[in-house]
């Protein structure tokens, strides 16, 4: 599987799983991290806190431990409100100058941004390759009466119509997942007791560091092999669950 394919599957993956949560009621979805391995889904963790550095860990731990030919991570954050003549982001209002980082989120969360129409929420996907190829897609959203979601298409920011964007070389989330896919390094840095070379132990191995951290593995086996029996007693809560 290429980048290409992985990037749609992972924004419908995310799609569906805020659409499922909202069903209920307005609430964000959990981050979570998809791993491919010999061309298929291969597990899919969800993560248990809201800290892109703790996402990132995970993100670091499932490529390292699972043999991840690609890696996906799906989060929820904010952007700018496009301008509609130009397609580009809008500047801070506050300051007349371009977003700073943390800047989006402050004018969100202590301002009442959203509800000024200066920013956005939104569900980012972020895929990455062992080639360190970065592909990303932003799905803005609201809600309607406030309660019913609804997907802004309109508020997709230049270079990202077709679903695929490059970030650009300063992204912080895209330069960790680049560095995590492609340093020949990062395997000790990431887990320090190391791993089983046999593939059904490394991913038991794996699959229990990240329920004893508290976030919730689903690894993707057959229902009936004792690997996955294993991992049904080790899972913290239920990873579909927000």
């Amino acid at each position: 599987m290429q980048i290409d394919e992985f990037l749609p599957m992972l924004e419908r993956s995310a799609r569906q799983t805020k659409e499922h949560v909202c069903s209920r009621k307005p609430d964000d979805i959990n981050p979570f991290v998809v791993v491919v391995r010999d061309g298929r889904t291969h597990a899919q963790v969800t993560v248990n806190q809201f800290d892109p550095e703790v996402i990132l860990t995970v993100a670091a731990v499932c490529a390292t431990g699972f043999a991840a030919d690609l890696v996906g991570v799906v989060f929820e954050t904010y952007q700018s409100v496009l301008d509609p003549e130009t397609g580009e982001c809008r500047s801070n209002p506050v300051t007349g100058r371009p977003w700073e980082d943390g800047e989006l989120a402050d004018a969100a969360q202590l301002l009442g941004g959203v509800e000024k129409g200066w920013v956005l929420e939104v569900v980012s996907a972020v895929a990455v390759d062992r080639a360190g190829q970065v592909g990303w897609v932003n799905m803005p959203y609201r809600y309607v009466k406030g309660t019913t979601l609804r997907w802004r298409r309109d508020q997709k920011p230049k270079g990202m119509e077709d679903g695929h964007w490059v970030p650009a070389p300063d992204n912080e989330i895209a330069g960790v997942l680049r560095r995590v896919m492609t340093d020949p390094d990062i395997e000790s840095q990431v887990i320090s007791d190391g791993l089983p070379t046999d593939a059904d132990e490394r991913d038991m191995v794996t699959s229990a560091i990240l329920a004893d951290r508290g976030h919730a593995p689903l690894l993707l086996t057959t229902p009936d092999s004792s690997l996955a029996h294993a991992l049904k007693q080790r899972q913290r809560f239920d990873p579909s669950a927000n």
